[in-house]
């Protein structure tokens, strides 16, 4: 479980935060996709989703 908090919750968090240092003085955005199983999934087969 831990695995796969760190690839799919911190591994999501540290790219965004890298990404956000690169923005230029005018900003810029971060659009983060998910697939449609956080809202359609079998129960146990994911970890988290949000709607």
């Amino acid at each position: 479980m831990q695995q796969q908090l760190n690839v799919n919750l911190l591994g999501t968090l540290l790219v965004c935060q890298q990404a956000a240092r690169r923005f230029s003085a005018h900003g810029g955005c971060i659009i983060n996709l998910s697939a449609l199983n956080s809202q359609q999934s079998t129960p146990g087969s994911v970890l988290w989703a949000t709607h």
